[in-house]
């Protein structure tokens, strides 16, 4: 009975140690963590290459963020659709024209597409990066 009393002692001790370390740790990095927040609020041009349904919602976060986005895919008709629905951040392109755009280029195509797609806009985003 007194060791079961002990061993709950001990665990109750290691759990409140543990809560204030985990705590103070977290205080001490908050601050950090708000100048880095703050630092990363610059806004970006951010090219996608794909604008399914992938590349179209991370894209569309990317606009509501504040960030501009060029979106291109193999219809620029859709491309067209999606940059008009998401307002002034947004716009429409070729694959080259976004890989060009971005600071950050997203590549949002499927995996067997990803031969072609480099072959047709890999030139001319290659002496960027």
């Amino acid at each position: 009975m007194k060791v079961n009393c002990v061993m709950k002692r001990d665990r109750r001790r290691f759990v409140k140690i543990a809560g204030a370390a985990g705590s103070a740790l977290a205080l001490v990095g908050l601050p950090l963590a708000l100048r880095a927040a703050s630092e990363s609020s610059r806004k970006m041009k951010i090219g996608i290459v794909g604008s399914g349904r992938v590349g179209g919602a991370l894209g569309g976060v990317w606009v509501k963020a504040g960030h501009e986005v060029m979106f291109s895919s193999r219809s620029i008709e859709h491309d067209k659709a999606l940059a008009a629905s998401l307002g002034p951040n947004a716009r429409a392109g070729t694959p080259a024209e976004a890989a060009a755009f971005g600071e950050v280029l997203m590549i949002s195509v499927p995996y067997r597409a990803l031969p072609t797609s480099a072959r047709n806009w890999g030139p001319s985003s290659r002496a960027r990066w």
